[in-house]
């Protein structure tokens, strides 16, 4: 071969070697970010319950009566006491829509079971209603992460024009 030849080669052997390198990175980098994304989720989840339960605690106080724990039932319709949830039976399709409302950038399915896996028994039923409102066009799913769809405004009525 020339040396010409023998230069490129060794160049494209480098490149190829900095190309694996830099793969390898981005990989333990993407991992590194899933987890931390996911520790994040936690902690906002943990929040959230722990405010629940702080601004009960103070209602009570001022109301002078024990106070209820916060189930996921309560933070998802906030305007319903427990013992109204536990009289009705809660229509679970709209449970998940209520949730999904609340979060408009999107859920994971995961996340949605950990809010109202005291309402649904079954984790495949919460797939099925996810299913029969993505088949109703009501929500959206994207890369498994399920959306609420916002329904679009309906054009304003253009006058006609004709031409004579």
């Amino acid at each position: 071969m020339s040396v010409f030849l023998d230069t490129l080669k060794q160049r494209w052997v480098e490149a190829h070697q900095r190309q694996k390198e830099s793969g390898e990175a981005l990989a333990a980098l993407q991992a590194k970010h899933a987890i931390n994304l996911q520790e994040n989720t936690h902690w906002q989840k943990a929040y959230e319950m722990e405010k629940i339960r702080e601004e009960q605690v103070e209602a009570a106080a001022k109301s002078d009566q024990i106070p209820l724990i916060a189930t996921s039932a309560e933070s998802i319709l906030p305007e319903t006491t427990i013992t109204e949830v536990s009289k009705a039976e809660v229509n679970k399709t709209d449970l998940v829509l209520d949730l999904l409302r609340q979060h408009p950038s999107g859920m994971w399915p995961g996340d949605i079971w950990a809010v109202v896996h005291a309402e649904i028994k079954g984790r495949a039923y919460l797939y099925s209603i996810l299913k029969r409102l993505k088949d109703r066009e009501q929500v959206r799913a994207r890369n498994g992460k399920y959306f609420i769809r916002v329904p679009s405004k309906p054009e304003e009525a253009k006058p006609q024009v004709t031409v004579q």
